[in-house]
């Protein structure tokens, strides 16, 4: 039996308010509306949060450090 794997959830923030953190994964989905692209991101990772669209120029990718 084959198993699917899930794609892994990114943390992403917000360009206009740094301080924001919020996590997004490419099984969530996107949405397209008139040219401009809105991913599904949630703000806490284990609650039962639904997903809200935010548009994804407005957001960057967290680059994780390891120490």
């Amino acid at each position: 039996m084959k198993t699917k794997q899930r794609a892994p959830i990114r943390k992403v923030r917000s360009k206009y308010n740094p301080n924001d953190i919020y996590y997004t994964s490419s099984d969530w989905g996107s949405k397209e509306v008139d040219g401009v692209t809105f991913v599904s991101v949630i703000q806490h990772i284990g609650m039962r949060e639904t997903p809200k669209l935010m548009r994804k120029d407005s957001l960057e990718f967290v680059k994780e450090t390891v120490k």
